[in-house]
C-alpha cells in the first residue's frame, strides 16, 4: 500500500470477508489462510496511517484446512484485549458487535493479524501451560500466542475497490483467448436471470464463487459439501443449454469449500455430448487440468455456467455406477454415477464481468460484504454514496435506502439483505 506506515505480514489467502448480520454481529468468512491460527481484526483510521491507535474488534479461528465461517468473538470485559482459550474463541467469548467498534473516519479499514498456530500437533492446544496441551482442560486453558503490537505486521485489511463483487445489474460476458488471466465473479443464477432467458435457475447453497482464469480453479465457501460440478461456457445469457461447450468438472469437500479446485477435463477433449463421467480420482487428480485454450473458435465472448451434478459421494463412500455407496478399494477410481448435464438442466452460478458498471457517476459501484487484501496489492479508495450524489454532501437516510453506523455509511440493495454494502469511488481508481 502506497505511504502506510506499518509492515506487511506474507500469511497465504485465497478470500477472507467480513460480513455485518441484520442484528449487527460481526462474522468472518475465509479460505486459504494458515491452518489451526488465530487471528486478530482491529479497526483503524486509514491505511496509510499507523497502528498504534487502533481499536480492538475480536478473534477468529481457522480450521485444519486453513478456513473459517465464524462469529468474530470478543472478551466480555468488552475493549480490554487479552488472549482466549481456543473455547472462548469459538464459542465462549460473547460475538463481536459493529457498535464495539465506535465512531470511524469514513475511510477506516478493518486490520488482520496473525497471532500464530492454537495448535501445533493433532490433538492438542497451544497453551500457557504447554506448546502442546492434550490435557483434560487444554480447550479452556489460555492460549499462549503472543500479543498484537505497535510492530506487528498486518496481514490484510479491507479494501472495496479491490474486487468487484455481485449485484443485481447487468452481468457482461468476458472474451477468452486462450491465454487468459485474472479472476471472474460466479454470480447466483437467479441474481443473473431477466425472466425471459431460455434456462432455468436451481438454487445451490455457496458464496464468495470466483472462477481464476489463469489456473482454471474455483473458490467457494458454503456450497453443498462432497458434490460434483460442472462447467460449460456459452455465447450469451440469450443462448439455449444445447449451445453450451464442456470445460470441466470439479468437485467439493466435506463443508462445501472449494480451495482453488482445479477444474479438469479429460484428455483429448470432448467431441460428444454428453461427456465423460469422470471417477473421484479423474475429478480430482487424473484428468488434465482444464484450460480456456481448449475452447473452439477463439477469441470469443462467453459466460461460464456452473451446473450441480450433485454428490460424488460421503465420508465413507463413493457414488459410482457399481454402488451408490461403494467403499471397495477401487471405489474412487471407479465411474461416478451422477446424472449428466442436459438441455433442461438447471444453472446454479454464471460468471459475470463486471456487475456494476461505470454509469457516469463519481460512487459508482456496490460492493457486497469488507473483503480483505494483502496489503501489497491494496487499491486505496474512499467510501462514498450513491451513483449521482455529491460525495462531500451529508447522509440524509430518510430519502435514500441505506441505514448508517457512526462515521461510516452503509447501503442495502435488492435480495442481499444480511450483507454490508460499501459505495466507493470507481472512476478515480480505476
Amino acid at each position: 500500500t502506497p505511504g502506510h506506515s506499518f509492515t506487511c505480514g506474507g500469511d497465504p489467502m485465497t478470500f477472507l470477508e467480513m460480513t455485518i448480520t441484520a442484528t449487527g454481529q460481526v462474522e468472518v468468512s475465509a479460505s486459504g489462510l494458515n491452518t489451526k491460527n488465530l487471528y486478530e481484526l482491529y479497526a483503524v483510521g486509514s491505511a496509510t496511517g499507523g497502528i498504534t491507535s487502533r481499536t480492538y474488534i475480536g478473534v477468529f479461528v481457522t480450521d485444519t484446512a486453513g478456513a473459517a465461517t465464524a462469529t468474530v468473538r470478543r472478551s466480555a470485559s468488552g475493549t480490554t484485549v487479552n488472549t482466549p482459550s481456543y473455547n472462548e474463541a469459538t464459542s465462549g467469548w460473547a460475538a463481536a458487535q459493529v457498535s464495539d467498534i465506535g465512531t470511524l473516519p469514513v475511510d477506516a479499514v478493518i486490520i488482520a493479524f496473525s497471532r500464530g498456530p492454537w495448535s501445533t500437533a493433532t490433538g492438542c492446544y497451544n497453551t500457557v501451560n504447554n506448546a502442546c496441551d492434550s490435557s483434560a482442560g487444554a480447550a479452556d486453558a489460555q492460549l499462549a500466542n503472543p500479543d498484537v503490537t505497535d510492530s506487528s505486521m498486518v496481514q490484510f485489511l479491507t479494501c472495496p475497490e479491490a474486487h468487484d463483487d455481485k449485484c443485481n445489474s447487468t452481468c457482461d460476458s468476458i472474451e477468452v483467448t486462450g491465454s487468459d488471466s485474472g479472476d471472474v465473479d460466479l454470480v447466483e443464477c437467479s441474481q443473473v436471470h431477466n425472466g425471459s432467458y431460455p434456462w432455468t435457475c436451481g438454487g445451490d447453497p455457496g458464496h464468495d464463487w470466483i472462477l481464476d482464469l489463469a489456473n482454471a480453479t474455483v473458490s467457494a465457501i458454503n456450497a453443498n459439501a462432497y458434490n460434483l460440478y460442472e462447467v460449460y461456457v456459452l455465447p450469451s445469457l440469450d443462448s439455449p443449454l444445447s449451445a453450451r461447450e464442456y470445460f470441466g468438472v470439479f468437485v467439493t469437500d466435506s463443508t462445501g469449500t472449494a480451495s482453488n479446485a482445479q477444474i479438469r477435463a479429460p484428455s483429448g477433449g470432448v467431441t460428444s455430448y454428453p461427456p465423460p463421467t469422470p471417477s473421484y480420482d479423474e475429478a480430482t487428480t487424473g484428468w488434465p487440468a482444464a484450460s480456456t485454450s481448449q475452447l473452439s473458435g477463439l477469441p470469443k465472448d462467453v459466460h461460464f455456467f456452473l451446473f450441480s451434478r450433485g454428490p460424488w459421494g460421503t465420508a465413507s463412500c463413493y457414488n459410482t455406477v457399481t454402488s451408490n455407496c461403494d467403499s471397495s478399494g477401487a471405489a474412487s477410481s471407479t465411474e461416478l454415477a451422477n446424472p449428466d448435464v442436459t438441455d433442461s438442466s438447471m444453472v446454479q452460478f454464471v460468471s459475470c464481468v463486471d456487475p456494476c458498471p461505470d454509469n457516469g457517476g463519481d460512487c459508482d459501484r456496490l460492493i457486497s460484504g469488507l473483503f480483505f487484501y494483502e496489503p501489497e496489492n491494496l487499491l486505496l479508495t474512499s467510501v462514498c454514496k450513491p451513483p449521482g450524489d455529491d460525495c462531500s454532501a451529508p447522509v440524509d437516510t430518510q430519502t435514500r435506502w441505506g441505514w448508517t453506523i457512526p462515521g461510516k455509511q452503509f447501503w442495502e440493495r435488492g435480495a442481499m439483505q444480511n450483507k454490508m454494502h460499501v459505495l466507493d469511488n470507481c472512476e478515480e481508481n480505476a
